[in-house]
């Protein structure tokens, strides 16, 4: 006996939702598992360059705690002799100056930050690797929970890049679960459009 054609809507559908709860779930548990990646500095390999990523960390009040991190570790891995240069990519000329000022006070010379920016991150990236030969390989520095989307967007632009990521301040168990689904998005998105494609979900 056929069923009728409402029911069968109804499996299909259903099929549907739960293949896209799956796929979902499947991201966000990449996502956990790529933010465990070390980031502790001796754990760096050398590389030419080090990248920052400010998306997520930009403040219209400066150099905020989150973007503070990075930058600190940027800095670290600098001193360590993991990368001789660092490469900032910001959201617009003004705040990737910011940035270099920061880390010119902090005594790494001028001549070795070198700016990027865009308005999201997948056009950074692509400039660092079209303007930047020397960071085609890097180390890139993140928040944790970014490190699948930022490794998957820089392969896209056409970098080869090894995580170092820094933990994000403290933020309550909510805001953790928000930046895990907001990742998830982006990689979830990332993976049927393309990576070049979720700048606006995740910066």
């Amino acid at each position: 006996m056929l069923l009728h054609p409402l029911r069968w809507m109804r499996r299909i559908i259903t099929l549907l939702v739960l293949a896209a709860v799956v796929y979902f779930a499947v991201c966000a548990v990449q996502v956990l598992t790529a933010s465990r990646a070390p980031g502790a500095v001796a754990a760096a390999p050398r590389r030419p360059a080090v990248i920052v990523v400010s998306a997520g960390a930009e403040s219209p009040h400066g150099i905020g705690a989150d973007l503070h991190e990075r930058l600190t570790h940027a800095r670290e891995l600098w001193l360590a002799h993991r990368a001789p240069r660092i490469v900032v990519c910001a959201s617009t000329r003004a705040k990737a100056e910011a940035d270099k000022a920061w880390l010119v006070r902090r005594k790494v010379p001028a001549g070795d930050v070198s700016l990027v920016f865009a308005a999201e991150l997948p056009g950074q990236l692509h400039l660092v690797a079209a303007d930047l030969p020397y960071a085609r390989h890097a180390l890139v520095v993140a928040d944790g929970w970014q490190t699948l989307w930022v490794t998957k967007v820089a392969g896209w632009a056409g970098l080869t890049v090894v995580p170092s990521p820094v933990t994000p301040p403290d933020v309550s168990a909510l805001g953790k679960a928000a930046d895990v689904l907001l990742q998830a998005s982006a990689v979830a998105w990332g993976r049927i459009a393309g990576f070049g494609q979720t700048g606006f979900i995740a910066g």
